[in-house]
């Protein structure tokens, strides 16, 4: 059973998309979507789904930080088990941008005059 929860067996796309802490996290994170609403399943699709729209830089950059909110619920979620230290959803939101804000300058070239 998942152990935030213990509503549902644990697998990652329940962890990530269904556990009651991680559809509070996508309301709150920059997506501001519901996965309940969206009828998500697996990861793969909406991986799948968000590489599909805008240019080649907003791909990269929906997608990282998709990676980046994921990686936090993950590591919230390690938290829980191994700490038992419960993140709140607005703390993993923040840490998540400030990551996403730190990897988007970390990557971006400096412009030459």
């Amino acid at each position: 059973m998942c152990p935030k929860c213990g509503n549902e067996p644990e697998s990652v796309d329940h962890m990530l998309f269904h556990c009651e802490q991680a559809v509070r996290v996508w309301l709150l994170s920059a997506f501001r979507f519901r996965p309940e609403e969206m009828q998500i399943a697996r990861f793969e699709e909406v991986w799948n789904n968000l590489g599909q729209k805008g240019n080649k830089k907003e791909k990269w950059d929906v997608l990282h930080l998709f990676a980046i909110v994921c990686w936090n619920i993950w590591k919230a979620r390690n938290a829980w088990v191994f700490r038992g230290v419960r993140m709140k959803e607005t703390r993993i939101c923040s840490i998540a941008a400030a990551e996403f804000h730190d990897f988007c300058n970390a990557v971006t070239v400096p412009q030459r005059d």
